[in-house]
C-alpha cells in the first residue's frame, strides 16, 4: 500500500538552510503534502490517505504515496466524496506506522499546501498521539498566495477551480497524491506570478502568503530593489516627505513586514500615503543604528515617535566637587561632575539613580560608606540627617530608606541608654519609645568632660519630650530620671 518514486538529485546544488533569509526560489525544496480524512476535526477525526510531491526548480524530485488505517468507519458521506472506504483500507499501516517514512521523505523541505494549516494540523496531531515531534518548518499555503495574486481571475479559490480555470496539468480528485500534485502546479503558477511583484526568495514568499487582503499589498514592488543588508529605510509620502525612518540588519525583509506581520495602528495610515521607498546601504547594523537617530532628529518624521522627543532628554549627574557627592537629574550636561546619558525621559532617569544607589545587597549601607558617613560609637553623627534627606529625597523607595534610618536610629539610642546607665532589659524598649516620641531630629555628641555630656544630653532629652524645662536638671542622672517620670527635679528653697 506503500510507493514512493525518486528522481536522482546526484549533482543538484546542496538544499542550503531554510533558517536563512533570502534563499533563491529556484534553490529551495517544496514538499507538497495532501491529505484525506474522515472529517475535519484534527482531534478525533483520523487520516485515510497521504500524499506528498517533492520539487525544486520546478522538477518533480519524488512522491509519497499511502493509504492509512484510521481504526474506525469512514463515513458514508467521505466515501461518497473521495471513493476511499472502509475494505479499501482496511488492510492499510495505521499512521503510527507511516510517520516516520513520511517524516524523513519531507526533511528539510518548505511545507506547502492547499489550506496547509488542515494538512499540518492533522499531522501534529498525529505525531502528538504517537509521541514524536512535531513537524516543524517553513509552510506556505498556496490559498492564501492565490488570494493574493489572482483572486480578480477567478471566482473563488479552491483548488478544483484553480487547476480548471489556469488548466493545471494536473487536476484534483479529492485523492491525495492528484490533489498534491494540482498544488504543485499551482505553486509553480503562482511563483511566476508573484515574480512581477519582486519575490525571488524564499522569505519574500513566506511574506506574500501572509498579505492576502492587505490593502497596500500592491505598493510590495516598492521593495523589489531592496537589498539584504544593513541600512536605513525611509517611507516617503507626496513631494518626497519623509514619513517614517527606520534601520535594519535586514532592509528588505524588515521594509517588506511592514504589509504583513506589522499591525501597529500607525502603520496603515502610513502605508497609505507612501509613495516610494528609500534606503542606504551600511556597513554594519550599529552604523544603522546611530544614523537612524541622526536622521530622525534632524527631519523629525511624522510617524516616527521615538527619536523626535529631544526635549524631553535628561542625564544623571554626579557631583564629585561637592564634599558630599550625590547623584541628581538634570537637563544638560555641565563642565563639572560626571553624567550618564542621554537618557529618554526623567522617570528613566530616576530609575537609574534608584538602581546605582540600590546595588548590592544593602544599598543603603553602601550609600552610607560611599558619602563617610557613620554613626559614632555613641550617638549620632551631625551629618547623618543630612545623608538621609538626601536618600530618601532621590529614591522612590522611602518607606524602606526610613526604615532602616530608623534600625539605625535606635541601635545609636540603645547604646546611649546603655552607656547612661539604663536598665540593660529594658534599653531596647526605651530606645524604641524614645524615638518614636522625638519630635525633631536630635544631634548628641558624647564628650569626655561631663559638663559638655550633660548640656548635649540635655539638649537631646529636650528635642525627644518636647520640653524645655530640661534645663533644671543639674547632673545626667536628674535629666535620666526626667525622661524617666516626665516629672522635674525636686528642689529644696534655699
Amino acid at each position: 500500500m506503500l510507493a514512493m518514486t525518486s528522481r536522482s538529485i546526484i549533482g543538484l546544488p546542496h538544499q542550503r538552510s531554510f533558517d536563512d533569509l533570502g534563499t533563491p526560489l529556484h534553490d529551495v525544496t517544496f514538499c507538497i503534502i495532501d491529505l484525506e480524512t474522515t472529517g475535519g476535526d484534527r482531534n478525533n477525526d483520523m487520516i485515510t490517505e497521504i500524499g506528498a510531491v517533492k520539487v525544486r526548480g520546478g522538477e518533480c524530485l519524488g512522491t509519497f504515496q499511502t493509504l492509512v488505517n484510521p481504526g474506525r468507519a469512514i463515513p458514508p458521506q467521505i466515501t461518497v466524496l473521495t471513493g476511499l472506504s472502509d475494505v479499501l483500507v482496511s488492510g492499510a499501516p495505521r499512521i503510527e506506522a507511516v510517520l516516520a517514512t513520511l517524516i524523513d521523505f519531507v526533511g528539510d523541505s518548505v511545507i506547502v499546501g492547499h489550506n496547509v494549516g488542515f494538512d499540518v494540523g492533522f499531522l501534529r496531531a498525529a505525531c502528538t498521539r504517537a509521541e514524536r515531534p512535531p513537524l516543524a518548518g517553513t509552510i506556505v499555503d498556496t490559498v492564501a498566495l492565490a488570494r493574493r495574486l489572482v483572486r480578480d481571475e477567478v471566482p473563488n479559490c479552491k483548488l478544483g477551480t484553480l487547476a480548471s480555470r489556469f488548466r493545471l496539468d494536473h487536476q484534483p480528485s479529492h485523492r491525495a497524491l492528484d490533489d498534491a500534485l494540482a498544488t504543485a502546479d499551482l505553486l509553480h503558477l503562482l511563483i511566476e506570478r508573484a515574480a512581477g511583484l519582486g519575490v525571488v526568495d524564499l522569505d519574500d514568499l513566506v511574506v506574500l502568503s501572509k498579505l492576502a487582503g492587505h490593502p497596500q499589498a500592491g505598493k510590495l514592488k516598492m521593495t523589489a530593489d531592496l537589498p539584504r543588508t544593513p541600512g536605513v529605510y525611509m517611507f516617503r509620502g507626496h513631494r518626497d516627505e519623509i514619513l517614517y525612518v527606520g534601520k535594519a540588519t535586514n532592509l528588505r525583509q524588515r521594509v517588506r513586514s511592514y504589509f504583513g506581520s506589522d499591525d501597529r495602528r500607525k502603520i496603515g495610515p502610513m502605508l497609505r500615503e507612501t509613495q516610494s521607498v528609500a534606503h542606504l546601504d551600511l556597513p554594519d547594523a550599529l552604523t544603522a543604528e546611530v544614523i537612524e537617530s541622526r536622521m530622525i532628529s534632524r527631519l523629525l518624521p511624522r510617524y516616527n515617535r521615538a527619536g523626535t522627543r529631544a526635549d524631553k532628554y535628561c542625564y544623571v549627574k554626579l557631583d564629585v566637587d561637592s564634599a558630599w557627592p550625590r547623584l541628581s537629574v538634570v537637563k544638560n550636561p555641565s563642565a563639572k561632575g560626571l553624567h550618564l546619558g542621554p537618557l529618554p525621559s526623567r522617570t528613566m532617569a530616576h530609575l537609574v539613580v534608584e538602581a546605582i544607589q540600590t546595588a548590592g545587597d544593602d544599598g543603603f549601607q553602601q550609600y552610607l560608606a560611599a558619602l563617610r558617613v557613620t554613626l559614632l560609637e555613641d550617638g549620632f553623627d551631625p551629618r547623618f540627617d543630612n545623608a538621609i534627606r538626601d536618600w530618601a529625597h532621590s529614591s522612590s523607595r522611602t518607606a524602606e530608606v526610613l526604615a532602616k534610618a530608623d534600625a539605625l536610629r535606635i541601635a545609636a539610642l540603645e547604646r546611649m541608654f546603655h552607656n547612661l546607665g539604663f536598665d540593660e532589659k529594658r534599653t531596647p524598649i526605651r530606645a524604641r519609645n524614645a524615638y518614636f516620641h522625638q519630635v525633631g531630629y536630635g544631634t548628641l555628641e558624647i564628650h569626655d568632660d561631663p559638663d559638655e555630656r550633660l548640656l548635649n544630653l540635655r539638649y537631646y532629652a529636650e528635642a525627644l519630650t518636647g520640653r524645655a524645662d530640661l534645663l533644671i536638671c543639674e547632673t545626667a542622672h536628674e535629666v535620666r530620671q526626667f525622661i524617666l517620670s516626665g516629672l522635674p527635679p525636686e528642689r529644696t528653697p534655699a
